[in-house]
């Protein structure tokens, strides 16, 4: 995987993304052709991971979220970054997942998401991106990041014996 001593630098690639038309309409359609060319093309520009989001998918998510894992790993090999709110979507992904570590995209300070979505990277190993912010939305200092860090999110992974190294 990737290395911060190599290259400091994690690109997330970010085009298969619900609030674009194209990728509305061919979710639609399941349209298996569009995403795989969307994910080569996003993989071939230098991502290294490839962000689903799906959106919160209320209806539809058992089905899609697999439909979605199976159709892009048949064309690329790089992690998977599961972007949504909508918690029993992702683990639907996830069982999916066959090639590399995955991700979820994201965890907060706020009570429900750190209550859960960190029990959920630890059951399925994945890394976890860890947004510092709470309630109230992101703090403007940095100082009030870092303990947001400190305080809340990383406890919670040591609490649940999640490996920091896969805090992102």
């Amino acid at each position: 995987m990737f290395s911060e001593k190599e290259n400091p630098m994690y690109i997330i690639g970010e085009n298969i993304h619900i609030i674009s038309q194209k990728v509305k309409d061919a979710l639609r359609e399941r349209d298996v052709r569009f995403f795989q060319d969307l994910a080569v093309r996003q993989v071939e520009a230098g991502a290294q991971a490839l962000d689903l989001n799906l959106g919160p998918r209320k209806k539809d998510w058992a089905e899609v979220f697999p439909w979605m894992v199976e159709t892009v790993e048949a064309v690329v090999d790089v992690p998977l970054s599961f972007d949504s709110t909508n918690i029993l979507g992702i683990e639907a992904g996830l069982k999916k997942v066959t090639k590399a570590q995955p991700i979820i995209n994201s965890t907060s300070a706020e009570p429900e998401r750190l209550e859960k979505v960190p029990l959920l990277a630890k059951k399925y190993n994945t890394r976890l991106i860890a947004l510092t912010m709470g309630k109230s939305g992101i703090p403007v200092g940095a100082d009030e990041r870092v303990n947001i860090a400190l305080e809340q999110l990383i406890p919670r992974a040591l609490e649940i014996d999640f490996p920091i190294s896969d805090l992102i």
